[in-house]
């Protein structure tokens, strides 16, 4: 949509999402991003992809990015993340979260 909640594009992005699992939109500056995820059962990781939207068409201008990479110890390891800006705006922030019974890990990254 823009500034005058009118409709710009319409698209599916099942075709591009192969494998990945959809997370956010996420507008950076004047460019526009969508997250995606991918479990990696083999390598127990999990890995947070991103790609870049052409806001005038709504096709994607790059190709998938991976932008990080989570270890999980074992199968029962649930992965949290959340993505953020920094202070000023200017960059984005990953939080992620490794919660348990025994042990809590957080980590904070700039991208």
């Amino acid at each position: 949509m823009n500034a005058n909640l009118s409709e710009t594009y319409r698209r599916n992005y099942d075709k591009d999402l192969r494998s990945k699992e959809f997370e956010q939109f996420f507008p950076l500056g004047n460019d526009l991003f969508i997250f995606a995820s991918n479990n990696n059962r083999r390598d127990s990781m999990l890995e947070l992809f991103a790609v870049k939207v052409d806001k005038a068409s709504g096709s994607l201008s790059i190709r998938w990015q991976r932008l990080a990479s989570f270890q999980q110890e074992s199968k029962k390891d649930k992965i949290e993340f959340n993505l953020t800006y920094n202070t000023d705006s200017s960059k984005m922030v990953i939080v992620s979260g490794l919660p348990g019974k025994e042990r809590n890990e957080y980590k904070a990254q700039d991208v």
